[in-house]
């Protein structure tokens, strides 16, 4: 008689009883644990969350980021982000502890095997007292501590600083970026006087604001230029001048006794030659010896529409002075008609009222006198007191007084005034002439992300570590033969599903659960809804039918 093998008398029984119930079906991809591939999958997902954040934010302003209109703070969405991570990851030790509870139930094991295998993926405690029982499960569910550690980093990673940003704007100003000053804008002269004699009203209201330093009111356009601790520059074309400037010198000696010597002087001219020109002359001493030569400053400006550059903030302009006051921004000249001469008591000047207030503010003249060998200083205008240089002075009274040249102030005024007729002109004009500014540029004092790279380095390496503690719990998911989809998950470590495996009576003898490879979810459909009580059933201890058992009486032994 031929002996049969174990597969042959597997396949006589299925021939003539026919299927049992659900096959047993292994395999790497059918058995695949999709759910903790897709828990890992999403903890992924966060974390390339958490990388978008940190980039995107880096630099951006607090308040309009990820948008100016439903602005989120980053330690918000990083927390969303790490939780979920966590959450994922969490879920996906749990389907790992199940994978690695059936396969070492399946390859044998002891009980204390099944027991520890199940207690230290629920119990954090008895993994770290381990001991010499320490096995993978363990290590896994211990390297999940280092999760706890995501939030805090991820948190971390991201601040908020205080910094001046800088970024490209288009600032459109309410001023006229091709028109001269209109005729006889600041001065009157009397008769056949090239020099103005008094100034107009309107000007003389210009005089006053730039000598109280009143703002300049430029109306802008746009949400650019407002916000508070907001400020632009850019640069306009408006009227102004043309700076041609040469250098000369003039002797001077103090070694005469008694005699008076000019060591300074400042002018302002104006003449109605075409095209009109103001004349700025000045003449310092630059050095402390007793003879040598005047520095001698002839300027000669020529009306022109110029660039300006601005400082805005608030509906307010700060036009910063040029170093050096000779450096020319002209657009064009401007050919503009002599103002004539004739007879009359009120002829209108253009620019004569602007080089008459120059001069009133800088005009100047400087002295030294020696008399018996002591030295006194003679000043008319500011010059004399305001433009000292103490820092080459030589220490020996007014002998080695020398100063600074007050030029390019005196230019710099020239051009602050003739800006301020020009903003208070084109403000009068009925058609409000407008320009966009050129390379208009907004810096603002606000609040900024900035990302720590290294803490999110770190929070990587975490998830690293711990993917790797938890890789060996899937090792031999193909050797089980339940798949599942959906809902109908090929194992878990549900009570009623060990109780089945371990052949529990009252699972074991149901007719409705003799599909002993059937998905647990399948299970509970036929006898989920049977009612089940944990008491005394023949002198024992357990769970039955609820009609069956008792519940257990103090001080009995069971």
């Amino acid at each position: 008689m031929v002996k049969q093998t174990s597969d042959e008398a597997a396949a006589e029984v299925r021939s003539q009883d026919g299927p049992r119930g659900t096959p047993w079906t292994p395999g790497a991809v059918r058995n695949l644990p999709w759910f903790a591939l897709l828990a890992l999958l999403g903890a992924v997902v966060c974390m390339a969350g958490a990388i978008a954040v940190l980039v995107s934010s880096n630099g951006q302003r607090t308040d309009s980021w990820p948008r100016e209109s439903t602005p989120v703070k980053t330690s918000v969405l990083l927390a969303i982000l790490a939780a979920l991570s966590n959450a994922c990851l969490r879920f996906a030790l749990s389907e790992a502890g199940t994978v690695a509870w059936w396969v070492m139930m399946l390859r044998g094991g002891t009980l204390n095997d099944a027991h520890r295998y199940w207690e230290y993926q629920t119990s954090t405690l008895s993994a770290a007292l381990a001991g010499r029982n320490t096995n993978r499960v363990a290590v896994a569910c211990l390297s999940a501590l280092m999760l706890l550690a995501i939030a805090p980093l991820l948190q971390a990673a991201s601040f908020e600083t205080v910094e001046t940003l800088t970024s490209s704007v288009d600032v459109l100003v309410e001023l006229s970026s091709d028109a001269p000053l209109p005729p006889g804008w600041s001065g009157v002269r009397v008769s056949h006087s090239v020099v103005a004699a008094w100034l107009t009203p309107d000007f003389t209201a210009v005089l006053r604001d730039f000598n109280n330093q009143t703002a300049i009111q430029l109306r802008a356009f746009g949400n650019q230029c407002t916000g508070e601790g907001t400020n632009c520059r850019a640069i306009v074309v408006a009227p102004g001048w043309d700076v041609d400037c040469s250098t000369s010198y003039e002797p001077y000696s103090l070694l005469f006794n008694p005699s008076t010597a000019v060591v300074g002087y400042a002018q302002v001219d104006f003449t109605t030659l075409t095209p009109e020109v103001i004349s700025v002359k000045t003449a310092y001493r630059a050095s402390p010896d007793l003879s040598g030569l005047l520095v001698v400053r002839n300027c000669r400006l020529r009306a022109a529409l110029v660039r300006y550059p601005l400082e805005l903030s608030g509906g307010q302009v700060k036009l910063p002075g040029r170093a050096p006051s000779t450096r020319n921004d002209t657009v064009r000249l401007l050919n503009i008609l002599g103002e004539f001469q004739g007879a009359g008591n009120s002829l209108p000047s253009t620019f004569g009222g602007i080089a008459l207030a120059a001069n009133a503010l800088y005009g100047s003249n400087v002295t030294i006198g020696v008399v018996s060998g002591l030295y006194t200083l003679g000043s008319q205008g500011i010059m004399g007191y305001t433009y000292i240089d103490e820092a080459k002075s030589a220490m020996s009274g007014y002998s080695g007084t020398v100063w600074r040249d007050p030029g390019p102030d005196i230019i710099n005024a020239i051009r602050e005034m003739t800006f301020r007729s020009a903003v208070v002109t084109s403000a009068a004009n009925q058609t409000r002439p407008r320009q966009l500014a050129s390379e208009g540029s907004q810096t603002v004092v606000t609040g900024v992300y900035r990302s720590r790279y290294g803490y999110l380095a770190a929070v990587l390496v975490l998830d690293c570590l711990f993917a790797v503690a938890m890789a060996p719990l899937f090792s031999g998911w193909w050797t089980l033969g339940r798949s599942g989809t959906g809902s109908n998950r090929g194992y878990t470590l549900s009570p009623v599903e060990t109780a089945r495996a371990f052949a529990a009576p009252l699972l074991a003898d149901s007719p409705e659960v003799a599909d002993s490879n059937a998905p647990m979810a399948r299970v509970l459909d036929r006898v989920g809804s049977r009612e089940v009580r944990y008491g005394v059933s023949g002198g024992k201890l357990g769970i039955s039918e609820a009609d069956s058992v008792h519940p257990p009486l103090a001080g009995e032994r069971y």
